[in-house]
């Protein structure tokens, strides 16, 4: 969740080169950890020495991350760890142990073999658990989240545990109407992957938990990228874009499979290449193939990526090949790929009035703030102008942070100069961030979408748009609550360090609003709060452990404009009305209403009869719920989609919705509750947006009611100006 809610706003530094697998001694896994020691303890905002205190937080951070569900480790090792290293892990760390005086990141790997080892047993244990009988009518109930709960003491208490797990997810698959046989042998190919997951992790990727532990020890956004997380860490958060063949690759059954080309790219231009086929070796230009059979995903797609303009031969199974004996070999010219999923884009949405005219209004969703997205996103204002809309709604309600200046950057657009975002250290040093161009790119009726999700950047936008009465705010009770800036250190610069050592990101700072308040936990509320099952599953950074304190500063010299007044109250009542008549707002409602029910549950029962009821009654709510969204019709509404490939093409507006016609309604309600949860996992030689045109498709409650609030805004304030001109020319003289 960490990493899905809290994208770092950080200060970037050069890219790194293409990593290929990185071996490190003990002796450089020491020198490197001792490194990221004497950042944390001089440098992080915390400014807290590696003590004791802090390595007790280290030592079980590292824990967690190896078995955070207490079931693969014993008590007993767990003890032996304690004992051996909680209280010392700072010692180990500058090299201040008696024996040695050398910085060590024995800790790491000692445990981690430990681990491995109980993780072979516990696999061992699960075949045998796997033949057993399971009888469905017993009253027997498990514990699904045991973070909190003691190790197990002894291997037949953990035998018990995972009997209970396999029996409630034989029982899933067994409600799902799946045949056992297939779930057990789903099962044991899922274990089977756990353990050679971890069987192959190189020593840097060991390095990454244990420091990152040690990282998160300070403060949750704070984490050690090896070399190959810190490439893929550019590629998505900065720059959105790499070199390599432009495909979607999936861990199928052991093989790379291909789910899905991007249009234009190397293995699409090659028409060798389709969907399905999997990949079972990977050359670099003249070099001998390496079979990738049953290897990890991303290293296979390490392997697959590289320079600009440099070859990579793949030998691969087709999809149409039956029983998998035909394979061919093709050569593809890697090229720049963009990960156009992550860039800026607009929507245009087209409603009918009751005199049988139309009004337009945009929606700018920004899903980052990487490299340009300022210029990109004036470049889409420009353009809905052009449109003739009239006003927008700026979407951030996925967007986790970014850039700092591209964030100070993008919330000048909506403004003339003036202060963003306040920004402070640890010695009280305040930097004020402003937008220095008096242009104002525009100036119209102005909305966002803020949700939980919301962060760093996102809501440094937000709450400065609000300070200035600028916009409207809406969405969840609160943002996600990340008022840190991060920083990025690439570890080779320190002397004694090996050429490929990864990078530390570390907090060095808060930002703080422009009117003095912080974001940090308290996030920004909205001025028009939507409902939300986000506000009730604990996302936000109140939530997360070691988290900075919030407090605030004098507030910086800015002026308001002003340009809600009164019209917030009315506005949130109006909503409120619809809220209460909206059929998908009422299905929130409810959602809410059982998800406590079930957070109240510590246990889940593995009686298949007292489970039927509620899994009958949930897919008669379904189906129900599909029905009435499908009797559902839209007439006369139209949604226009512009990407930034049409913005440098100069293209017309793409209809995406009409609400006139039946394959576009239908396409669109199909995409009301679309989901990837279940599928195997998913990593990019280049993201490729399958579900894009669907989602594009879809005008869900939230943005909904966002344009029902943007048009009621609107019609406020030409009935403001309306009634102003009246008194004006009624005063006078």
């Amino acid at each position: 969740m960490k990493a899905t809610l809290c994208i770092t706003l950080c200060l970037i530094l050069g890219p790194l080169m293409p990593v290929h697998g990185l071996e490190l001694s003990m002796r450089q896994s020491g020198k490197i950890t001792e490194v990221v020691g004497q950042i944390l303890s001089q440098s992080h905002l915390r400014q807290k020495w590696l003590d004791n205190d802090i390595s007790t937080i280290f030592f079980n951070n590292y824990l967690d991350s190896l078995d955070l569900n207490h079931q693969i480790l014993l008590k007993e090792d767990v003890i032996a760890f304690r004992e051996k290293y909680q209280d010392l892990l700072d010692d180990y760390t500058f090299g201040m142990l008696k024996k040695s005086r050398v910085p060590n990141a024995g800790p790491a790997f000692e445990m981690f073999e430990v681990f491995k080892l109980r993780l072979k047993e516990r696999r061992s244990m699960i075949q045998e658990l796997l033949k057993e009988e399971y009888a469905f009518d017993v009253d027997e109930e498990i514990m699904i989240k045991r973070s909190e709960e003691p190790w197990p003491e002894t291997e037949g208490e953990a035998r018990e545990l995972w009997r209970l797990r396999i029996k409630y997810d034989l029982l899933q698959g067994r409600m799902g109407e799946e045949d056992l046989s297939k779930v057990k042998d789903r099962l044991a190919k899922r274990y089977d992957r756990l353990v050679r997951d971890f069987e192959t992790l190189e020593p840097d990727e060991v390095l990454q938990l244990y420091l990152t532990a040690l990282a998160n020890a300070y403060d949750p956004h704070s984490n050690y990228m090896s070399p190959t997380t810190a490439e893929d860490f550019y590629i998505k958060n900065v720059h959105n874009e790499l070199t390599g063949i432009g495909a979607l690759l999936r861990s199928n059954e052991g093989y790379c499979q291909i789910v899905s080309l991007v249009p234009g790219g190397p293995a699409d231009k090659s028409k060798a290449i389709k969907p399905g086929d999997k990949i079972i070796a990977v050359a670099q230009d003249t070099e001998e193939a390496v079979d990738v059979v049953e290897m990890k995903l991303n290293k296979v797609v390490q392997m697959i990526r590289g320079g600009l303009k440099t070859k990579v031969r793949l030998t691969i199974i087709p999809a149409k090949s039956v029983d998998g004996s035909e394979t061919k070999e093709i050569t593809l010219v890697r090229e720049k790929i963009e990960l156009k999923d992550q860039f800026a884009k607009a929507r245009i949405i087209e409603m009918p009035t009751d005199t049988g005219s139309h009004r337009r209004l945009g929606i700018l969703t920004v899903p980052q703030y990487y490299e340009n997205v300022a210029e990109d996103t004036s470049r889409l204002l420009k353009r809905l102008q052009e449109e003739k809309v009239e006003g927008i709604a700026l979407d951030l309600r996925h967007n986790g942070g970014g850039i700092l200046p591209e964030a100070v950057a993008l919330t000048g657009l909506f403004f003339p100069e003036g202060p963003v975002v306040q920004v402070q250290n640890y010695v009280k040093q305040k930097q004020i961030l402003s937008d220095e161009d008096p242009a104002t790119v525009y100036d119209g009726p102005l909305v966002v979408m803020v949700s939980q999700l919301s962060a760093s950047a996102a809501e440094i936008t937000a709450a400065a748009l609000q300070d200035y009465g600028r916009a409207v705010i809406i969405g969840d009770q609160s943002t996600h609550g990340k008022g840190t800036v991060q920083t990025l250190v690439e570890l080779n610069r320190f002397k004694g360090t090996p050429e490929q050592s990864g990078l530390l990101k570390y907090t060095i700072s808060k930002f703080y609003r422009v009117a003095g308040g912080t974001t940090q936990k308290h996030g920004v509320q909205p001025d028009i709060v939507l409902p939300s099952i986000y506000d009730y599953m604990e996302l936000g950074e109140a939530h997360l452990p070691q988290s900075l304190e919030p407090d605030s500063i004098p507030p910086a010299d800015y002026k308001a404009m002003q340009r809600l007044g009164d019209l917030i109250e009315p506005l949130r009542q109006r909503s409120q009305k619809r809220i209460d008549q909206d059929k998908d707002f009422q299905y929130i409602l409810d959602d809410i209403r059982r998800y406590q029910e079930i957070k109240k549950r510590k246990t889940v029962s593995l009686n298949e009869e007292r489970r039927i009821p509620e899994r009958e009654a949930d897919k008669e709510r379904g189906e129900k719920r599909d029905l009435e969204r499908k009797a559902r019709r839209h007439p006369g509404l139209k949604i226009y989609r512009i990407t930034m490939d049409d913005i440098k093409e100069s293209n017309p507006a793409n209809l995406i919705f009409d609400g006139d016609n039946p394959e576009h309604y239908t396409e669109a309600e199909e995409a009301e509750d679309t989901s990837k949860e279940g599928l195997p996992a998913i990593q990019e030689d280049a993201y490729v947006g399958d579900e894009q045109e669907a989602i594009d498709k879809k005008l869900d409650a939230y943005a909904r009611e966002s344009i029902n609030v943007l048009i009621d805004y609107i019609d406020e304030r030409k009935k403001s100006k309306t009634e102003k001109r009246q008194l004006s020319s009624t005063i006078q003289p």
